[in-house]
């Protein structure tokens, strides 16, 4: 919810709803239907809310905070209406959905909700991010395979996953500018390659490549730039050799 995943969202808070019931996940399950404009099943898991026994005037404010965070002033209205003279003494936070998950805090839950101390939550944070270099990794060692076999376009998918994942891992940027031009997707191919050639002049598998997609995108002066320090070597790339003679030809 924190993130705004909805629809993973809606997938956890199902499944734990499939294993017990529980007020919390329910409020939570129906603010993220809202968000992802499934109001007709928002509205049901709220009516299933309101038959806990808990009490209604809270739980019509509770809704109303979830309608305001969907943006949905209708059933925002009509809530704060249900919920009768003790929604004026509600002060709104600055931020709807910030309402929501303390709205969700205040309902009977079983699940956990002890906050970690702040020795555990860096111990968390560490974990975090030793997993998600090691799913980044793994999508980049997955891309890798595939562009061995020529499968640029699914390489480059997982090259994506994992830029997502940790985009920081080393070679992932001159893996996916390389596959962005094998797939012919020059604009990403040059955004993801700039840089790389910047860093490391000296790779001229990357500058070929960086120069080929400068070159198709009709960025000339840039092309003849990037492949100038390559010299008669760029005539033996098939891929580059017509590049090359315009680009000195413009030159």
């Amino acid at each position: 919810m924190a993130k705004k995943r909805y629809d993973n969202a809606v997938t956890s808070f199902s499944r734990v709803l499939s294993l017990q019931d529980d007020p919390a996940a329910s409020y939570l399950l129906g603010a993220a239907f809202l968000q992802l404009k499934e109001t007709e099943k928002a509205k049901e898991i709220f009516r299933r809310l309101l038959d806990t026994g808990q009490g209604r005037a809270g739980i019509h404010l509770q809704l109303a905070d979830a309608y305001r965070a969907a943006n949905d002033t209708d059933n925002f209205s009509r809530e704060v209406g249900l919920a009768g003279p003790s929604a004026k003494d509600k002060p709104l936070s600055s931020s709807p959905m910030a309402s929501v998950m303390a709205d969700a805090a205040q309902l009977t839950s079983s699940l956990e909700t002890v906050k970690p101390t702040q020795q555990e939550r860096a111990k968390i944070d560490r974990l975090q991010v030793e997993l998600r270099t090691l799913l980044a990794s793994a999508f980049n060692d997955l891309g890798t395979a595939e562009a061995r076999q020529e499968q640029y376009s699914i390489a480059l998918a997982h090259f994506h996953e994992a830029a997502g994942w940790n985009a920081d891992i080393a070679g992932l940027a001159r893996n996916t500018g390389i596959a962005a031009g094998r797939a012919i997707d020059y604009p990403e191919c040059i955004h993801a390659l700039r840089p790389v050639v910047a860093k490391n002049p000296q790779d001229n598998v990357a500058r070929a490549m960086l120069g080929t997609a400068l070159f198709a995108t009709h960025s000339y002066a840039d092309a003849v730039q990037v492949l100038t320090p390559l010299g008669d070597s760029v005539l033996q790339i098939h891929e580059l050799a017509y590049s090359s003679r315009a680009t000195t030809t413009l030159d």
